[in-house]
């Protein structure tokens, strides 16, 4: 894999009218595949152009079903679509909090994870 060194990424996301899909280019040129994951990003902020979270295949869309794209801030934010749940999972982390730092998206992810598997929704 030919990597371009981060400082040319970094030049080039500047100039870049949608972040996030340069970010998508970015990472799909210089961040490895691995069988079997997404490679998610956490961020879409210019000191995160390739810092990726690797997630399974069959749960890259459930996690995505409980965030939403900050388009100002450049990250996502917890969103609970199934009202339903939202006290049980409000005691998890609110609605609408900004997820702005990839320690507090990794234990968002494996709350919602884990969360699933207690409803019988998935099986990993």
């Amino acid at each position: 894999m030919n990597v371009e060194p981060c400082e040319m990424i970094k030049k080039r996301y500047d100039e870049a009218k949608d972040k996030k899909k340069f970010c998508g280019q970015a990472m799909a040129k210089c961040v490895p595949q691995k069988d079997g994951y997404y490679r998610h990003h956490w961020s879409y902020n210019r000191d995160h152009l390739i810092d990726v979270i690797y997630v399974q295949k069959e749960l890259h869309i459930s996690f995505h079903s409980c965030m939403y794209y900050d388009i100002r801030e450049k990250l996502y934010r917890a969103s609970w679509l199934n009202s339903y749940y939202q006290d049980k999972i409000d005691q998890i982390i609110k609605h609408g909090t900004l997820l702005d730092t990839k320690i507090k998206h990794i234990r968002f992810l494996v709350e919602v994870r884990r969360f699933y598997r207690e409803k019988g929704w998935i099986k990993l």
